[in-house]
């Protein structure tokens, strides 16, 4: 629920915000976030549940 939530709000951010959007940086912004978000779930799927629960609590602290 948080990210449909975060997601619409920043999207409605930028169509507000539209014309100070830097479009030469959204490609690679974009590839960069693809490549990190396919990295970050091939690291989640290999860490053990224990190591994840651990590491996901001291990130909420």
């Amino acid at each position: 629920m948080h990210g449909v939530v975060k997601f619409g709000s920043n999207f409605g951010r930028s169509m507000v915000m539209r014309r100070d959007i830097a479009r030469p940086l959204v490609l690679p912004f974009l590839l960069g976030s693809m490549a990190g978000v396919a990295l970050g779930a091939q690291l989640v799927n290999l860490m053990p549940r224990p190591v994840m629960l651990v590491l996901l609590g001291a990130f909420i602290l």
